[in-house]
């Protein structure tokens, strides 16, 4: 076998248990962005803030901008809400 060839590890290896406090953790802060998110959203079309639900409602296709909006809103407030819960883990910083 030459240098450059990868040999993988020979014999078994012990697996550790697989730890899903994190995962659960990010699920459920993203979840929670999510919701608030299209909340914020369900606000913005009652409310037709710049006729937004009103333009919505009148076009043909708004349907798709709705799944468009809904989808967008929704990524991004799960996103921050995982940033946030990331960066405030460590708690607080005591100088």
């Amino acid at each position: 076998m030459g240098d450059d060839e990868y040999e993988p590890p020979s014999g078994p290896t012990p697996q550790q248990p697989v730890d899903w406090r994190l995962t659960r953790f990010l699920a459920r802060h993203c979840a929670t962005g999510i919701a608030a998110s299209w909340t914020l959203l369900l606000g913005l079309l009652w409310t037709d803030v710049g006729q937004l639900g009103t333009l919505l409602d009148r076009s043909s296709s708004g349907w798709l901008a709705l799944i468009v909006l809904a989808a967008s809103f929704g990524l991004t407030g799960g996103a921050v809400a995982m940033a946030v819960a990331v960066m405030t883990i460590g708690g607080r910083d005591d100088r």
